[in-house]
């Protein structure tokens, strides 16, 4: 969906789909996400755009003027774009195309800020929203909002309901990752149920926060109710998708019941019901990755190939106080067999030519990152690759078979530069061992992308502070970071039992509905507090270049850093390797 990576296409869509065709399914895959940039950035559309966003400044303030902007982005289209792909050599200075394609998008979407701003206002408590906002009404107005002439419809009209129309396919999955992305996904949802008689079925991450504490009816009063209704054209799957999704698949083509499909919502009348979820899948039976499902690879934004690929379902440590994931996925942790892995990545390589491969574990295992080292280091070419790890003492040793072995690239929740803090969290780690890895990184030539947070119970703005000094102590070690303000999260180990790890959450702020919110602490580090020390950091001298921004439509993503050093020589093969 737009709103997703335009630099490497989502392990989700790859998964479902390698699923579906090992067990006989004829599957077609398209990202929309490069596939609409792609669309967007056409010269032509791109002068049209830029007319309607010159007025509507025009109409704000007489004195906003764009033109120098709109004079060199239009010049970098006209090299950019091509009717098929890009011009892929354009990107080879990439922080600067980046820079420029970042313009274009915004002057294509500013006449519909509107919808960012109540998205802003969406986010908050409901006790902060005025008074007479409502997320239903929101939804309505920013719909329209998009609707009137967006570049999203004529996307649609011209591009992918054509592209549809020739595939004829009898069911149609849309996976919906980010709340960023549940607007135009409505709205693509919308317009493809209006022209074809194809039944959709949705699914992602996006569903598992909105059915928090697996209700098995959502009736119209629930706040969640607007976000998951206009969705269901008609179906949706929650949890691991490939078993109920190939089920669905056969009985749709055979007319057989869907009664009994796992992890199922439809909507019944004025309710929303929701069937079990079934076991998750064992990991013997998921499939190899078929990069082969994707036929525009060519569409992505970046000059090297990037291919995801996981070692695990689940998170070995599932400690951390202030995460949900293994509740809100229903699964716990299986680790797939590393030669399998490596062979998969072999094969990226050798027969899809793969520069770099993305591993999207939740974190991979100590244990894991030992065995594939091993299995990796037996052939003669390099694999590239990045994972997420934790900064835990036997990192330290791996560091440099990992290197050998083709790891460019490592994330770590580091969370705070302070060990109370990261003590009260369930983080499981000692800061000296964390500096000791980012030290070896740093020596051995691995990136490394951070995340931390701000206003866990109990932290103290001193803390806090600490953790930018942290920040700033080690930035020459420090590739990208991520900065959040804590998030309550219902279904995690502080959500269940704050009383375990504090008594400072103010309950009456905690939000009923699935919703992840920042949530007022009555000392220490305030929510509000909390999201001013995250915003201070974008305008950081030492590290603003180095934060992930969360924005829609905000390209400097981790992928973005980890391209950037490629195409500046940062990434080279090991000298003994082989």
């Amino acid at each position: 969906m737009p709103g997703g990576s335009p630099f490497s296409p989502p392990l989700s869509i790859l998964a479902l789909g390698s699923y579906l065709r090992q067990n006989g399914i004829d599957v077609t895959t398209i990202d929309v996400s490069p596939s609409y940039y792609h669309y967007t950035l056409n010269p032509e559309l791109f002068r049209k755009h830029y007319e309607i966003t010159r007025k509507t400044l025009k109409g704000i303030n007489d004195n906003i003027t764009i033109a120098s902007d709109y004079a060199t982005v239009s010049k970098f289209l006209e090299r950019l774009w091509t009717p098929d792909d890009y011009n892929h050599n354009t990107l080879v200075s990439f922080r600067e195309a980046i820079a420029l394609i970042s313009d274009a998008r915004k002057i294509l979407e500013l006449p519909y800020h509107p919808v960012k701003i109540s998205a802003e206002i969406a986010s908050l408590p409901s006790r902060l929203r005025p008074i007479n906002w409502s997320f239903r009404r929101y939804w309505d107005r920013s719909t329209e909002t998009i609707k009137s002439g967006h570049p999203l419809l004529r996307y649609c009209e011209e591009y992918l309901i054509p592209k549809l129309k020739a595939i004829n396919p009898e069911l149609i999955g849309v996976s919906i990752s980010y709340s960023e992305q549940a607007h135009h996904s409505y709205i693509l949802i919308d317009q493809i149920s209006k022209i074809l008689n194809t039944p959709i079925v949705v699914g992602g991450t996006y569903f598992h926060e909105l059915f928090e504490g697996r209700p098995t009816v959502i009736t119209a009063e629930n706040e969640n109710y607007v976000k998951i209704a206009p969705m269901l054209q008609p179906y949706g799957i929650l949890g691991e998708g490939e078993k109920p999704l190939l089920q669905l698949c056969n009985c749709v083509a055979t007319g057989q019941s869907i009664d009994n499909i796992p992890g199922l919502f439809y909507q019944q009348g004025q309710n929303i019901l929701l069937q079990p979820e079934g076991p998750p899948i064992e990991t013997d039976e998921l499939p190899a990755i078929d990069l082969s499902l994707l036929q525009d690879y060519k569409k992505y934004l970046s000059p090297i190939k990037i291919a995801p690929l996981m070692t695990a379902r689940g998170c070995y440590w599932n400690k951390c106080a202030f995460c949900d994931h293994s509740n809100t996925l229903q699964s716990g942790w299986r680790e797939l067999d590393a030669s399998l892995v490596a062979e998969n990545m072999r094969r990226f390589k050798e027969e899809h030519h793969v520069d770099y491969v993305g591993i999207c574990d939740e974190s991979t295992s100590p244990r894991m990152l030992e065995r594939l080292s091993r299995e990796l280091s037996k052939t003669s070419d390099q694999i590239f690759f990045g994972t997420m790890a934790r900064f835990e003492k036997k990192i330290i040793n791996l560091i440099e078979p990992l290197v050998k072995a083709g790891c460019r690239s490592l994330s770590f929740g580091l969370e705070s530069g302070v060990q109370r803090v990261v003590d009260t969290m369930g983080k499981g780690y000692k800061l000296q061992d964390a500096v000791r890895i980012l030290e070896l990184c740093e020596e051995y030539g691995i990136s490394v992308e951070l995340f931390i947070m701000f206003g866990f119970p109990t932290e103290r703005l001193s803390e806090a502070s600490q953790t930018i000094e942290f920040l700033e102590t080690h930035q020459s070690k420090i590739d990208s970071f991520r900065a959040n303000p804590w998030y309550w999260k219902n279904d995690s180990p502080i959500g269940k039992c704050p009383a375990q790890f504090s008594q400072e959450v103010d309950k009456a702020s905690c939000p009923t509905a699935a919703v992840h919110r920042p949530i007022e602490n009555t000392t220490g580090v305030t929510k509000r507090l909390a999201m001013e020390l995250v915003r201070s950091l974008a305008e950081h001298g030492a590290l603003r270049d180095k934060i992930i921004h969360h924005s829609p439509g905000e390209l400097r993503q981790e992928e973005y850093y980890v391209i950037a050093r490629f195409c500046e020589g940062n990434i080279q093969p090991s000298v003994d390797a082989g």
